[in-house]
């Protein structure tokens, strides 16, 4: 209850299978894994990677005052622990924490000669009270906000048509990413030396 807003939740899981004397055993076991925000654990769900390789997603929110982000994690049985395999953003999206000028193309709250201070005889000034306007933002001001807007969506799910111990995973981004539009597909696979899949560079297109 006293977590603050960013702090992470604790996540304890435990995968089960059935034993020779048909009960339930252990497989694989996670314990203290943060996730989530506000103390509160991203709930995780069941999935497969490979035919014989059971693994935990979770999609957790980020703390992050740049944007609104959440990121898949893969968390698969390696031994006898529940192991990140892949990490990926979920979700991207900045648009509520940039202006593109919008806050300064109102009216100034600065008094300058032609709009006195509160309280002030407009008329003494010698002229009409005449409220100062800001300029409206330049096409190269709109057109750099534009580069710098973020709104991703990322879909996935593992190739369980493949052969081998591992499924590759299937990745779809679709959005907006710095002035252009995005709509990919991705294949990524599992590298055995790197004991996790090989990352996916889902902000190309703002390179």
């Amino acid at each position: 209850d006293d977590a603050g807003s960013d702090e992470p939740g604790l996540l304890d899981a435990w995968l089960l299978r059935p034993d020779a004397q048909g009960g339930l055993a252990v497989a694989a076991q996670l314990l203290g894994h943060p996730s989530g925000l506000g103390g509160i654990a991203a709930a995780p769900t069941l999935v497969q990677l490979g035919p014989d390789i059971p693994a935990l997603a979770i999609d957790t929110p980020v703390a992050s005052s740049q944007m609104s982000r959440s990121d898949i994690q893969l968390l698969a049985t390696l031994g006898s622990g529940l192991v990140e395999v892949a990490r990926f953003p979920s979700h991207l999206d900045n648009r509520l924490q940039i202006t593109c000028g919008a806050a300064d193309a109102g009216q100034s709250e600065t008094p300058t000669a032609a709009d006195p201070m509160p309280g002030a005889d407009p008329l003494a000034a010698g002229e009409p009270h005449q409220p100062s306007i800001a300029a409206a933002p330049s096409q190269a001001e709109l057109a750099d906000c534009d580069a710098r807007e973020l709104g991703l969506a990322t879909r996935w799910s593992a190739d369980s048509q493949a052969e081998g111990d591992w499924w590759p995973l299937l990745i779809t981004q679709t959005g907006l990413a710095c002035g252009s539009a995005v709509a990919r597909n991705l294949r990524i696979s599992y590298d055995p030396s790197l004991r996790r899949y090989t990352s996916a560079d889902l902000m190309e297109a703002c390179r």
